[in-house]
């Protein structure tokens, strides 16, 4: 009983102090009050979806292909299988689960090349290549290569759901990077 007195007297003091320093505005009060009322009134930090959860651009990059550069932009999957192959080719980074298609403007004959899993399935002219890649990641280890040739131009490489699977670029003359992203 005399436990239960003392926490009711306890409650009832600071319920006293809680009532004094509301309505005298004791500090911190006002600077709470002023940040809350500011941030409330501001267009530029109202609480929403789109600023709780950004949305960012993919970004897409072209790079020099070696073993020591993701092939992806927002993720550090690497070809884990070193080999000559791919020297003096090119690597389109992109994010490893944008749903956009990649569109590459070739200005000389190439070969484009992807990394897959045995989910991917074979259509529109990509011949399974017998050289021997593994990229590693979360869900899913990609080890098989495609490939496909392309004239000059324009062309569009499709989105593959779940996944964006890494683009190689060879050019067929070794020449300087022949082709540009879009």
């Amino acid at each position: 009983m005399k436990y239960n007195l003392e926490k009711f007297i306890f409650s009832i003091v600071f319920f006293g102090l809680g009532c004094f320093w509301m309505k005298f505005r004791l500090p911190p009060l006002n600077y709470i009050y002023s940040n809350i009322y500011n941030n409330i009134n501001s267009q530029e930090n109202k609480l929403t979806a789109d600023t709780l959860f950004p949305i960012y651009e993919p970004v897409k990059l072209i790079s020099i292909y070696s073993d020591k550069i993701p092939l992806y932009s927002d993720r550090k999957y690497y070809n884990e299988i070193k080999n000559k192959y791919f020297e003096g080719a090119y690597v389109v980074q992109i994010p490893r689960h944008d749903t956009t298609n990649t569109k590459l403007n070739f200005l000389d004959s190439v070969s484009v090349f992807r990394i897959v899993d045995d989910k991917y399935e074979l259509k529109n002219d990509w011949k399974k290549i017998d050289i021997k890649v593994k990229v590693v990641g979360y869900t899913s280890i990609m080890d098989k290569l495609v490939s496909k040739d392309f004239g000059p131009g324009l062309i569009d490489l499709k989105y593959n759901y779940p996944t964006n699977y890494p683009i190689i670029i060879k050019t067929k003359e070794n020449a300087n990077c022949g082709f540009e992203l879009y």
